[in-house]
């Protein structure tokens, strides 16, 4: 899950301007990017696809969304098998199949250019996802000392 909002736009004629997570990543150039944005000139859309040795993207699934300036959406994935869920805001939009990469680990994705995302409320969970306890209250503390703070 994440909850992320674009805040700076991408040019119209920009070839890859998207943000959301990577799932499965296997090394920086093997991985499965599902986000929203702008993909190969295609309209605004929520998309998975995959990227393999630094090749290009492989196996594009766009989904026509109108994302909207400033407005915060839950992303959420879910990977089972081959097969990827993608959801905005609970709602079922790409069921994507391929087996390509059958495990790995999951970031935060930021596309391409000039397209600004801003990001909240990460969380990764499942059986073999370990609860280490990384939340950040701002109440009792600043994020930079939580660094610190976590690592001793």
């Amino acid at each position: 899950y994440v909850r992320t909002r674009l805040v700076k736009p991408q040019p119209r004629n920009s070839w890859n301007e998207s943000a959301g997570l990577a799932v499965r990543v296997a090394t920086i150039l093997d991985f499965y990017m599902i986000g929203l944005g702008t993909v190969s000139f295609n309209p605004k859309t929520a998309h998975i696809f995959y990227l393999q040795n630094n090749f290009g993207i492989r196996n594009l699934r766009p989904t026509p969304f109108e994302w909207k300036i400033n407005k915060w959406y839950q992303l959420k994935v879910e990977a089972k098998g081959d097969q990827l869920k993608y959801y905005v805001d609970g709602k079922l939009l790409v069921d994507y199949k391929d087996g390509t990469y059958p495990t790995g680990r999951v970031a935060i994705w930021g596309g391409i250019h000039s397209t600004v995302f801003q990001y909240d409320d990460f969380m990764v969970v499942g059986p073999q996802v370990p609860n280490l306890n990384l939340s950040v209250s701002s109440q009792f503390k600043l994020a930079t000392s939580w660094t610190s703070i976590k690592a001793d």
